[in-house]
């Protein structure tokens, strides 16, 4: 199972017309699993692939 955390996200969310900063998103097995404007919990035994950034999608 491929996990990749983006911590840091400049994410557009429902609701809001600009860009939301500081998001974390989790991405597993290619789709959107959580999106927190706090740290995502750090589940014992999980592994990772952490992302410092995401870019945001060009609009």
């Amino acid at each position: 199972m491929a996990r990749t955390l983006f911590t840091n996200a400049k994410l557009v969310l429902d609701g809001f017309d600009t860009l939301q900063a500081g998001q974390e998103l989790l991405v597993e097995d290619g789709s959107i699993r959580a999106v927190s404007a706090g740290p995502l919990p750090r589940s014992a035994g999980r592994r990772w692939s952490t992302r410092a950034s995401a870019r945001s999608c060009p609009g």
